[in-house]
């Protein structure tokens, strides 16, 4: 295999292999949150706390931070195609352990603890191939496609897994098997379809070079990183806080599961309005946290209220999916040349610390009324979108 940037050419040709390789993403994706909803189901069957399924979904971060990272590295030097089929067969592998771990709640840290590891390698491999892919359809195309087809994975597999673990048979075996199935058979047909990438240039001297350009390193720092805690904290929020602090009257696995495929499925739609704001999609991101943080308090405090989650997840998801779009857009502004790759790492590495936002708030609730969590993070949020605002300009 010979290292380098890749490059590939042709507008068809791109078209093609954009579709295959989102295709890939999309159900690594899924994969993901097809146990958000069945953690429910290990809570009752195992006899765990808040605090350790909180943990069994948090701990996904645990394997995905270095493994972003270093995936970040082997894309550049390598290219993404291997990084993104490797991980992708990986990804198949673990949902098999999953359906095989039955009660044992080591091997299901561990599960979710390489789940996410494998998961992060193909997010930022395949954003960055999605991204040179569509290099020539206009800035922001690609982050688009890769935000779409990332939201709209975790939304189906949350849905699916939500719905099978409350009504139909094999709660904890079926899901897993069926994604595993799925993913294997959409690596390979990726594998078949997207051929070897050509050798653009020796991706070993960009690697011993600076990751951010000269003179962006504080826009990368004061602009690029802050939302990347919003595109994860918003939706782990929405989908593990909510069911755990605040409680689902009935049918908790399945409304689990649907609360969870309305706040992933809007972050996919509201993605795309990346394009039409701009700059101002990362700012409007914070904005909506904060909307969907004050609705979220506002369930917590009586039953009557709990209608409230409805629109809260919906402005919790919309956030996360500007912030992901948004925040991968703005990238290649402040990259050097050859290092997309490890860039993007850096900033899924900020974004999944957002996982540990539901640990923080299960912990809270010891010390302080739910909604108190709720609104001291919809005021992070009211900060974020403060200092995120563009500046007028004045002309005189």
């Amino acid at each position: 295999m010979l290292s380098g940037k890749v490059i590939e050419s042709g507008p068809r040709a791109s078209t093609q292999h954009v579709v295959r390789v989102g295709a890939l993403l999309v159900a690594v994706s899924a994969g993901t949150n097809v146990p958000v909803p069945l953690l429910l189901v290990h809570q009752q069957q195992l006899g765990l706390t808040d605090e350790q399924t909180a943990g069994l979904f948090g701990v996904y971060a645990i394997g995905l931070i270095p493994a972003v990272l270093v995936a970040g590295a082997m894309t550049d030097r390598w290219g993404a195609r291997r990084v993104v089929l490797t991980a992708g067969l990986v990804a198949a592998l673990i949902s098999t352990g999953f359906a095989l771990a039955g009660s044992s709640v080591v091997a299901l840290f561990a599960l979710r603890a390489v789940q996410g590891g494998a998961a992060g390698a193909v997010f930022v491999s395949a954003s960055v191939w999605i991204q040179q892919l569509l290099a020539t359809r206009g800035p922001g195309r690609g982050a688009r496609v890769a935000a779409v087809c990332m939201s709209g994975g975790f939304a189906g597999g949350s849905l699916v897994a939500g719905l099978w673990g409350e009504w139909w048979p094999w709660p904890v075996l079926a899901p897993y098997l069926i994604h595993a199935g799925a993913c294997a058979l959409i690596a390979w047909w990726t594998a078949v379809g997207v051929p070897a990438a050509r050798v653009a240039s020796d991706g070993s001297r960009a690697m011993r070079g600076p990751v951010i350009r000269s003179g962006a390193r504080r826009r990368a720092l004061l602009v690029v990183a802050p939302p990347a805690l919003f595109v994860f904290g918003f939706p782990a929020t929405a989908i593990n806080a909510v069911p755990l602090v605040v409680g689902l009257p009935v049918a908790a696995v399945a409304v689990t599961g649907g609360l969870a495929a309305l706040t992933l499925g809007s972050g996919a739609v509201v993605s795309t309005w990346q394009a039409r704001l701009r700059e101002r999609a990362v700012p409007m991101a914070g904005l909506l946290g904060a909307i969907g943080m004050a609705l979220t308090a506002a369930a917590t405090v009586n039953e009557s209220a709990k209608l409230l989650l409805v629109p809260a997840v919906i402005a919790l998801g919309s956030g996360g999916g500007l912030a992901l779009s948004g925040g991968l857009a703005r990238i290649p502004d402040v990259v050097a040349p050859g290092r997309a790759g490890t860039a993007t790492a850096g900033f899924y590495a900020i974004a999944y610390l957002g996982f540990g936002i539901p640990i923080l708030v299960t912990r809270a609730t010891a010390h302080l009324a739910p909604e108190f969590s709720f609104l001291i993070l919809g005021g992070f949020c009211v900060v974020v979108w403060l200092a995120q605002r563009p500046r007028p300009t004045f002309t005189v």
